[in-house]
């Protein structure tokens, strides 16, 4: 249990000359999907950290309420005129224009997006300051040209392979020898630019990717700021090219109107096609609406502010030193779990994460949000939370006292590696007491749980057994969600047929131990008083064991 204040709690402040407070309800800014929560940070942190110190938000009916001394011309206006943005760019990704290698010549030459992009930030307005700078610094930077150097002289060699041409026992060597510079570059690419970037140009690299053992990537932001072949720094910087003049730092033409209506001001029709990505599912792929297309009407105001959203989470981390080896893991963010949302029930493969987005309803200022999200840690018995049910036992078991009435859970999953990632909705999960769903914690004391739900994964396991262990997690989840003695009831007997059911399949017996015994809370959680119970429990007791 944190000794943290409340988010949103009262503090003493200096007195300041009272000024008229605007409440903007952010209507374009939804919890759900993934892309309005992101996006409603965003428009908090910028105006909080460029325009209004006292900036207030909280989330209120579904919407993001934002409290500030501008108005909304002046809230518009500061996006349109003085808006100023972060340094999003991913120089380590080969589309963000740093590796073009000798494909298309030189950096100054090639015709790609990503290079062209780099160009136009080189010769920007003031108001593009640090994207300008940023640029300037990773093209010198050694890891990024040596990752070029090896990229180009690899290139010939990888479309040789590709042709099927014969390559000499040389090329084959060169060629071994290159792509182990590229995969040792790009390991330690982020790290590197990290320490010899400036202070104000790391953000964008710990929102990617926490360095440490292992370097962790962040699942909102994908594989370390792309999601396959989406750079999410290039897309970044594309979109800005369609709301501003990089030559001048002036808005376009329908500047205004793309910012009103992605703050859900005004509705605009006749918008680009594009889509969000994993942000937003339902604009992605084919059939996503009426007719055979597959793109969906795209405001790049959007990819902005959610993007700028996502630099929140830089520097927030938990470092969790269970076990042997010291585990580096981004807020609220944990393994998944199909169990507690029809939306992932048929998902066999669980390498995928989840994100429990907190909605606060108290209005609080950036700096309180900020210390929060810092925290980042949920524990369970002083352990820190590692999958969806313990995150949902920690919430049940602590309550509200972090003034965090509701966590909206996403999971970030990807269902073919042909298809791109998805922030699936997993529902909403109220915070509120229930001392019963601590029983949950026996049953993985000791690691059992965790043991037996990666035992019964896998192709090769019958599908009985999987419904059998689904069925498990799926009763757990809710006795973590209601408090009655009968959910309490339903998680024995689940782990009973469970339990049956691995004992009769020998192949379980070696790496597999029975369940931990259970305290004598289960049954005096599970007693209704029937007579029927009473009888239950006392054949029960007849093997039990002292």
């Amino acid at each position: 249990r944190s000794c943290a204040s409340p988010i949103g709690a009262p503090r003493k402040r200096k007195k300041r000359p009272a000024m008229m407070t605007y409440e903007h309800i952010l209507h374009g800014c939804a919890p759900v999907p993934l892309a309005g929560y992101l996006k409603a940070l965003g428009v908090f942190r910028l105006v909080a950290e460029q325009a209004d110190p006292d900036a207030r938000g909280f989330w209120r009916d579904e919407r993001f309420v934002l409290l500030t001394r501008l108005n909304e011309d002046e809230l518009v206006q500061f996006f349109v005129a003085k808006y100023k943005p972060s340094p999003i760019i991913s120089p380590w990704n080969g589309r963000a224009g740093f590796l073009e290698g000798e494909e298309e010549g030189s950096n100054e030459e090639s015709s790609r997006q990503g290079a062209k992009l780099v160009r136009h930030y080189e010769s920007a307005d003031k108001r593009f300051g640090k994207l300008r700078c940023a640029v300037n610094i990773y093209r010198n930077i050694s890891i990024i040209k040596e990752l070029d150097k090896a990229r180009a002289e690899a290139k010939p060699l990888q479309a040789k392979k590709g042709k099927k041409i014969t390559l000499t026992d040389d090329d084959k060597d060169q060629l071994k020898n290159l792509e182990s510079v590229i995969k040792r570059c790009k390991s330690s690419a982020i790290a590197c630019l990290r320490s010899e970037a400036p202070d104000w140009a790391v953000n964008w690299f710990d929102a990617c990717q926490r360095i440490g053992a292992g370097n962790f990537p962040m699942p909102l932001l994908g594989s370390g700021g792309n999601d396959g072949s989406r750079d999410f720094g290039m897309n970044f910087g594309s979109s800005l090219g369609e709301l501003f003049d990089f030559r001048t730092g002036k808005p376009r033409e329908n500047t205004m109107a793309l910012i009103r209506e992605s703050l859900g001001f005004d509705i605009i029709y006749g918008l680009s096609s594009g889509n969000l990505g994993q942000y937003k599912p339902g604009g992605i792929g084919e059939n996503t609406t009426s007719g055979f297309v597959g793109e969906q009407p795209f405001n790049p105001a959007e990819l902005i502010l959610l993007l700028e959203g996502a630099v929140i989470f830089s520097g927030i981390t938990t470092r969790r030193l269970e076990g042997d080896a010291a585990r580096l893991s981004f807020p609220f963010t944990v393994e998944a779990l199909t169990a507690g949302s029809g939306a992932a029930a048929n998902v066999d493969d669980q390498n995928f994460s989840e994100f429990w987005a907190p909605i606060w309803t108290r209005a609080a200022r950036l700096e309180e949000l900020e210390a929060f999200l810092a925290e980042g840690r949920t524990a369970v018995d002083g352990k820190t939370a590692k999958d969806g049910l313990e995150f949902a036992v920690a919430l049940s078991t602590l309550g509200s006292q972090r003034g965090i009435p509701e966590y909206q859970r996403f999971a970030l999953l990807q269902r073919e590696p042909r298809y791109p990632k998805k922030a699936t909705p997993l529902g909403r999960v109220r915070v509120r007491q229930n001392q019963r769903a601590s029983l949950v914690s026996e049953l993985d004391a000791s690691g059992w749980l965790s043991r037996a739900r990666n035992a019964v994964q896998g192709e090769s396991i019958p599908a009985s057994l999987r419904t059998l262990g689904r069925n498990l997690d799926e009763t757990l989840f809710r006795l973590t969600a209601i408090d009655s003695t009968e959910v309490v009831q339903e998680a024995m007997i689940a782990v009973g047929y469970f339990t049956l059911e691995l004992g009769r399949r020998p192949r379980f017996h070696k790496d597999l131990p029975p369940p931990p015994h259970l305290s004598s809370k289960w049954i005096r959680a599970a007693d209704d008083g029937s007579h029927e119970f009473a009888l239950a429990e006392a054949l029960a007791s007849l093997d039990a064991i002292d």
